[in-house]
């Protein structure tokens, strides 16, 4: 039997290398996609596509999770990410790429996150309790390894863009995923259970924010933030380096710095939150959004 330090540890790594995974490829798939093709528009088809199929999967994680149990929708989002990583590096091996196919792919990778984090993050309180550790503990600690892998995902995959073939890159991914599955396997038994809450979604929390008048306008905010930042980092960004410095390396130091900007906001917050309104705080963001727009 595991000890609860080693179930914890597993937990961790398998986050790791998955998100680590997820930021190699959020830097790669872009880029190849333009060096391949040539075209901004098919380079933000492709993007199009990989957000569309996070949304949809968003939307009906929570029923996915209630339906078929916490165990089998991570353990299908393991197969689904597996195929399309396999997918992907089977595509750009190829002498022509074969952009619908590389869009099946990219569906199959994204589809379904969202409803592989729903189930992991909706055990959380059983495993708090099992490993007698505090249940804020392990989604602070979920939270800075994502932010973690964010800066060393990006970076690295930029530096391996720069200086090895594409195989190599898409081939550490697909390790990756092969480790955190494995890895995964060892607290398994944690998730299956005949009772499963999985209450969060996309669709949940978009019905109860439109319903409040007074967030309407902070919702609408916030999608339009999202979409600029996605339109920036898969399309505008590869488009920009390419047309000046070339190398991939630069997107990964830009995109790795905004991992660390955003780990500097979350520990400023954190510290002088008492001192500082949020209205201020939420007034200065936006100011800084529209300047650097």
């Amino acid at each position: 039997m595991m000890r609860p330090f080693h179930r914890l540890a597993a937990l961790y790594w398998s986050s790791c290398c998955f998100n680590l995974s997820d930021s190699i490829l959020a830097l790669a798939v872009p880029w190849l996609v333009l060096q391949a093709t040539g075209s901004v528009m098919l380079t933000g088809l492709v993007a199009s596509a990989a957000l569309g199929a996070m949304l949809a999967g968003s939307l009906l994680s929570g029923a996915m999770v209630r339906r078929l149990g916490s165990d089998k929708t991570i353990q299908l989002s393991f197969l689904s990410d597996v195929i399309g990583v396999s997918g992907l590096l089977y595509c750009f091996m190829q002498p022509s790429l074969p952009i619908w196919l590389l869009i099946f792919f990219v569906v199959m990778d994204r589809s379904l996150d969202a409803a592989c984090n729903v189930a992991v993050e909706s055990r959380f309180p059983e495993v708090a309790r099992y490993n007698k550790t505090p249940l804020a503990r392990i989604s602070a600690m979920k939270e800075s390894l994502m932010i973690g892998s964010l800066i060393i995902g990006t970076a690295s995959a930029g530096w391996m863009l720069a200086n090895f073939s594409t195989v190599l890159v898409l081939s550490v991914s697909l390790a990756l995923n092969v480790m955190g599955i494995i890895t995964f396997q060892l607290i398994l038994a944690l998730y299956r259970s005949k009772s499963v809450q999985a209450n969060s979604g996309i669709r949940r929390s978009f019905g109860f924010l439109w319903g409040q008048k007074n967030l309407r306008s902070y919702l609408i905010l916030v999608a339009v933030v999202m979409a600029s930042i996605a339109s920036v980092d898969d399309v505008i960004l590869p488009a920009l380096i390419d047309q000046t410095t070339k190398n991939p390396a630069d997107i990964g130091w830009i995109m790795a710095s905004y991992g660390v900007t955003v780990l500097i906001s979350a520990l400023l917050y954190a510290a002088y939150h008492h001192h500082i309104s949020n209205k201020t705080v939420v007034t200065i963001g936006t100011r800084l959004w529209q300047a650097a727009g």
